[in-house]
């Protein structure tokens, strides 16, 4: 897409202007604009739209940051079959349950729309249950503990004792390892849209 088409697309006024917050619907369109039309991965290789090329050349008062939180919003609220228009949801509802299971993100989510809940509410309900990512919690970031139990292990070591297992076992073991692969392949989605 040329320079011209992508300042062309849809945006909200709210991101086209300076000194304006953007709302949680505004931030939906935008992500979806991203997402959806600039051929926009979180890959490292390199990519015709960039969120740094896109803020430099058209969104000129969003910042990247700005930009990636709205790619966040509307990945997770696809993913979890949440739409706009939202009466009560911010962006902020969205970041605060970032870190919770699918299932448990939805019931909240859908929870304080119903409810009106602030995100200090939520966001104590979050650290009350779940603990505080990075500080002990409950959850302590899920992902970061399997990831230092898989590194303390050597999953290749003993490779040449598989033909222990009989076919069956084999193909219910190939299907495991498939379902880790996308595992890790949606945390690797949700950390490259920290930036990272």
């Amino acid at each position: 897409m040329t320079r011209a088409d992508v300042r062309a697309l849809p945006w909200p006024a709210a991101v086209l202007t300076k000194g304006t917050s953007l709302g949680v619907e505004d931030c939906y369109a935008v992500g979806k604009l991203i997402l959806e039309n600039l051929d926009w991965t979180e890959t490292r290789g390199r990519q015709e739209w960039s969120l740094r090329r896109l803020q430099t050349e058209v969104l000129t008062n969003a910042s990247v940051s700005t930009l990636s939180r709205c790619v966040r919003v509307y990945r997770i609220a696809k993913e979890l079959g949440l739409e706009p228009p939202w009466r009560h949801l911010d962006m902020r509802h969205f970041v605060a349950t970032a870190a919770l299971p699918t299932a448990k993100q939805r019931s909240l989510l859908l929870r304080v729309e119903r409810e009106g809940w602030s995100v200090v509410r939520l966001e104590q309900l979050v650290r009350e249950t779940y603990g505080t990512p990075g500080r002990g919690g409950k959850t302590a970031v899920e992902c970061v503990r399997v990831l230092d139990q898989i590194e303390k292990r050597d999953l290749f070591s003993d490779l040449n004792r598989l033909n222990v297992y009989s076919r069956t076992d084999l193909r219910r073991l190939a299907s495991r390892v498939q379902d880790a692969e996308a595992s890790f392949r949606k945390l690797r989605r949700e950390l490259r849209a920290f930036g990272v």
